[in-house]
């Protein structure tokens, strides 16, 4: 006779539930109180009038498994006892489902098979899962049975993206990812293709031998090389580049890019705006009012980049260049910016998100990629 238990269960990582007092109200056994009683002899009970129940293993590593995939392992349950074996799920690490039990029954001399099933859904890297079977064998109330083993990908990528956290306008920047390919028969990469090619080279090489044992079940490798052009504009960007391959499973797999282009010129200082280009000086009531701020430069030369003040409006605004210097050790040179607003200039508005309608500090510049950098005033003086 062949008995069917299937739970269904998701591989991730758990740790069991106990599930005693439950599985105790599971069967009331024919001479229960009578045993507890001290009666009747536990032994006679226990070989003539109670099932038992024999498994020959309750613990089954099933090694690597790709992670899209379905892994099942059937434990055999055979009643060894004098009555009917009595099979129910009862809890496990995560949710289950019970199907094709059927009166879930195993007559004493038979046997029966209790399915554990579990599903990749992607995820990657080791699992163990536990289910309990109820019985109502009285000396294993509870069977617990357990799974493990390590999900791995047909391929895939160290890290699964690139994100370029100091690309500047004026510099290449580089980063580089691993693909990993595990299954049985290797396959290549064929090319690639960018959704915006402009800006972004790509390249590609086997790993080596040494460099693919570093990974766990991987049988080959590549290196991807990514490097951002000079001239790429200044803000937020993101690439996605789509790595062909020779299989037909995976066909192609994505990378996606992204970072910040900045310039290698950075203003620095209280009330400075970055993201919006802006210096907010506030309310002001007609008084003496100086910001300080600092440019800094990095870059190959930075200590051969000069400023020059090109255009101030309005015009009563004072702005001051200082010496440029090098802190020690440092690998950028800083210029002092003072912005003074002085006593008794006359009442105006520059305030608003319209940056035409805000005062404008214009610098020029030395440097190669930068000729010119912009500096909104936000300010209101009251008349």
């Amino acid at each position: 006779m062949r008995i069917t238990i299937i739970l269904l269960v998701a591989a991730v990582a758990g740790t069991a539930l106990g599930a005693g007092i439950a599985a105790r109200s599971f069967y009331r056994f024919p001479e229960q109180s009578n045993l507890e009683l001290g009666l009747v002899a536990p032994e006679k009970n226990l070989t003539e009038g109670f099932p038992s129940v024999e498994v020959d293993e309750k613990e089954y590593d099933f090694g690597a498994m790709d992670s899209h995939l379905t892994g099942k392992h059937a434990f055999v349950f055979r009643n060894v006892g004098k009555a009917p074996l009595k099979l129910e799920a009862g809890q496990t690490t995560c949710k289950c489902t019970l199907s094709d039990i059927g009166d879930g029954i195993i007559p004493p001399g038979e046997s029966g098979e209790v399915t554990l099933e579990w599903h990749g859904r992607d995820f990657v890297g080791p699992f163990s899962q536990t289910a309990t079977i109820k019985t109502n064998d009285p000396r294993n109330l509870l069977v617990d049975l357990k799974v493990h083993g390590e999900m791995i990908a047909k391929a895939r990528l160290v890290p699964d993206s690139l994100l370029f956290t100091s690309a500047t306008a004026g510099q290449a920047a580089h980063g580089s990812v691993t693909l990993f390919g595990y299954g049985d028969a290797p396959w290549k990469l064929t090319g690639y293709e960018v959704d915006e090619p402009e800006g972004v080279d790509v390249s590609y090489s086997p790993l080596s031998s040494d460099e693919v044992k570093q990974e766990a079940y991987a049988k080959f490798g590549y290196r991807i090389e990514v490097t951002t052009k000079p001239g790429l504009p200044l803000g937020p960007f993101k690439r996605r580049i789509r790595l062909l391959t020779s299989a037909e499973d995976p066909k192609e797999l994505s990378l996606p890019v992204q970072g910040t282009i900045s310039s290698e010129i950075a203003i620095l200082g209280a009330g400075w705006h970055a993201d919006q280009g802006m210096l907010r000086l506030g309310t002001l009531e007609g008084s003496k009012t100086v910001r300080k701020l600092l440019l800094r430069v990095g870059g190959l030369q930075p200590d051969q980049v000069q400023f020059e003040v090109a255009e101030v409006h309005p015009e009563f605004v004072v702005v001051r260049l200082g010496e440029p210097s090098s802190p020690p050790g440092s690998r950028v040179a800083v210029t002092p910016l003072e912005i003074e607003i002085p006593e008794g200039s006359p009442p105006c508005n520059f305030l608003g998100p319209n940056l035409e309608r805000l005062g404008r500090i214009r610098l020029k510049t030395t440097h190669a990629s930068v000729k010119e950098l912009d500096i909104h005033l936000q300010f209101l003086i009251r008349g």
